[in-house]
């Protein structure tokens, strides 16, 4: 038996890209310039999001219990508590919502929506070489 039959292939995050737009009255996302990449953990149901504009932010987008359309967005503000050690608290900065291929994000500082494409890159990038 070969060494390399022992190995377990760890899977990476699929990669997402986040991007401005709008919706079209037939309820079309039409995108704009992408603005962040979001990351999905297989069998993850929270997706990590990157925004460009914030570098050093990290936030998150979490289904509804039991709902497969409605999502929170969060950031998680870390703290050392006296005497227990390193905490976390979840703060809810915004909502999404399933669009066709799209969830759209609402967050509560930004006046923009931000959408974020469902289809990792790489299933992008296969499906433009297949249309050519």
């Amino acid at each position: 038996m070969k060494e390399q039959d022992n190995i377990i292939p760890i899977r990476k995050s699929d990669r997402f890209y986040l991007c401005k737009g709008c919706v079209n009255s037939e309820g079309e996302v039409h995108e704009r310039e992408r603005v962040g990449v979001a990351f999905l953990k297989p069998s993850s149901s929270m997706f990590r999001l990157r925004l460009w504009m914030f570098p050093k932010g990290e936030y998150f987008l979490a289904r509804e219990d039991g709902d497969h359309f409605h999502y929170t967005a969060l950031c998680r503000d870390e703290f050392d508590a006296v005497g227990v050690g390193l905490r976390s608290q979840w703060h809810k900065i915004g909502t999404g919502e399933v669009l066709g291929n799209f969830i759209r994000i609402r967050f509560h500082l930004l006046s923009d929506d931000v959408y974020l494409c469902l289809f990792p890159d790489a299933v992008k990038k296969e499906e433009a070489i297949d249309a050519a």
